[in-house]
């Protein structure tokens, strides 16, 4: 499957020649906003298993769809990738590159230790917390719109 687009093949060159590793099981701290090329999506939107909330405009051949808690729509229950073995290559590239860091490696791809997991782990939590406060706070003020409105 490969688009016209300059982008979406430099992308899909670039995650085969990047090598790969095993994520870990139940991990899904990057399976948020995921871009994705349109040729991918129409072949694989099928097997969504969480319902899209949100699809960009199509922009060099790439979208961007996420489910609600703003996750990937291909996120099973039970926190894994249903599309794994087949995934998009930008999820392929995730903790191969220092612009796509994993928290659970170190710059160098070794494992971190468990204090700097567990550092990663709560830093993580923080991020989340802070995206539900702004959630609720959007929330707020468009229910607040509709009551003026």
């Amino acid at each position: 499957m490969t688009d016209e687009t300059p982008l979406v093949k430099a992308m899909e060159s670039f995650s085969a020649d990047a090598g790969t590793f095993e994520c870990i099981k139940g991990c899904f701290d990057c399976c948020h906003f995921p871009p994705l090329s349109v040729t991918w999506w129409n072949a694989n939107k099928h097997r969504i298993v969480r319902e899209v909330v949100m699809k960009s405009p199509e922009l060099d051949g790439m979208i961007i769809v996420c489910a609600d808690n703003a996750v990937c729509p291909f996120l099973g229950q039970d926190a894994r990738c249903t599309v794994y073995a087949d995934r998009p290559p930008i999820c392929k590239t995730y903790g191969l590159v220092k612009t796509l860091p994993c928290i659970y490696l170190n710059e160098d791809g070794t494992p971190r230790n468990e204090k700097q997991e567990h550092r990663a782990q709560n830093f993580w939590k923080q991020r989340q917390r802070a995206v539900d406060a702004e959630r609720r706070k959007q929330k707020a003020i468009l229910e607040q719109q509709k009551k003026q409105g």
